[in-house]
């Protein structure tokens, strides 16, 4: 099995090592911190799976897909640094909200990484509620295997139970596009479920719509293109998946449902969202910048750390 997922690695590795001349436009993350910086020698010794590059550079997977090959992680000092760790989990509490396809998905495995938080949706949590067959899991089943919908209350139960696990308690977490409406964000009051701060992902409808409509995904690298700001090469075209749900009309019904919900989420907490740019004008590095700039306001003590964790590795 490990020489069967060697070999996998290496093939996602190869693959994305042949499309260097394509790179991630999904925000052009290498580009713009690479023309800063003087070039540095190839490594002596180049990875050879994905793993071995992501652990070597501390870049999360997500970003050693987005790299065009192995040395642009090596060369790239400054985007490691924005990307890695902090010493200590920074025990936020946060919601990640904003529109369908405003980034949510790609910023919330990110942030989480970087500040030791869990990474919470909720869709995944009912899941796993059904498959370890709990009482929780049991009603979640039988609601959805009649075709109801589930009620808020249900929900967020599912959720307070997982954020009162030990990990969740020292951890923090993100909450992944949840809540989606002013009675959920009631219901987690009432649950005594705390938000230390809201980040709302901000993206126009048209913008929305122009990515929605033609992106498609590369199962393999989990890169997402699209024809006008990520062209994929010739040589995988073949492979790309589509949305079943990229549709002009679900994309709007959704929007519309989010325009009409998230103002009873913004009344609720409108002292603890902040408002982030995503527009495909922004790079993707000027954006994390952001929001990693914001959240250092809520754990203070993290940079005095970082900086004596520096000084005794000297």
């Amino acid at each position: 099995q490990e020489q069967q997922q060697e070999q996998h690695d290496t093939f996602r590795v190869q693959a994305l090592s042949e499309e260097r001349s394509h790179p991630s436009a999904q925000q052009i993350i290498q580009v713009q911190i690479l023309q800063k910086a003087p070039p540095t020698p190839a490594p002596t010794t180049t990875p050879t799976t994905t793993q071995e590059v992501t652990s070597a550079h501390a870049l999360p997977p997500l970003l050693a897909n987005l790299t065009q090959n192995a040395r642009t992680v090596q060369d790239s000092f400054e985007l490691r640094s924005l990307f890695a760790p902090c010493v200590r989990p920074s025990r936020l509490r946060l919601v990640l909200a904003g529109p369908p396809v405003s980034g949510k998905g790609t910023y919330a495995p990110l942030l989480a990484r970087k500040y030791g938080m869990i990474h919470i949706s909720t869709g995944s949590l009912l899941r796993d509620e059904v498959k370890k067959r709990t009482d929780l899991g049991k009603k979640v089943e039988s609601l959805m295997a009649q075709g109801q919908l589930l009620d808020d209350d249900l929900i967020v139960s599912v959720l307070a139970n997982r954020i009162s696990e030990e990990d969740c308690v020292q951890r923090g977490y993100i909450l992944d596009g949840f809540p989606r409406s002013k009675e959920q964000a009631d219901v987690m009051q009432k649950m005594g479920i705390a938000v230390d701060a809201v980040l709302l992902l901000s993206r126009s409808d048209e913008d929305i719509l122009e990515w929605a409509l033609q992106r498609t995904t590369d199962p393999l690298t989990g890169v997402i293109y699209h024809p006008k700001f990520n062209p994929p090469p010739d040589h995988i075209l073949h492979r790309l998946e589509k949305r079943a749900d990229d549709t002009e009309p679900v994309v709007r019904k959704r929007l519309d449902i989010y325009h009409q919900t998230f103002k009873g989420i913004y009344d609720r907490w409108n002292d603890k969202i902040y408002e982030i740019d995503t527009s495909t004008t922004r790079s993707f590095v000027e954006i994390f910048t952001e929001i990693c700039d914001l959240l250092e306001i809520y754990i203070p003590g993290q940079a005095k750390l970082d900086d004596q964790t520096d000084d005794e590795s000297e």
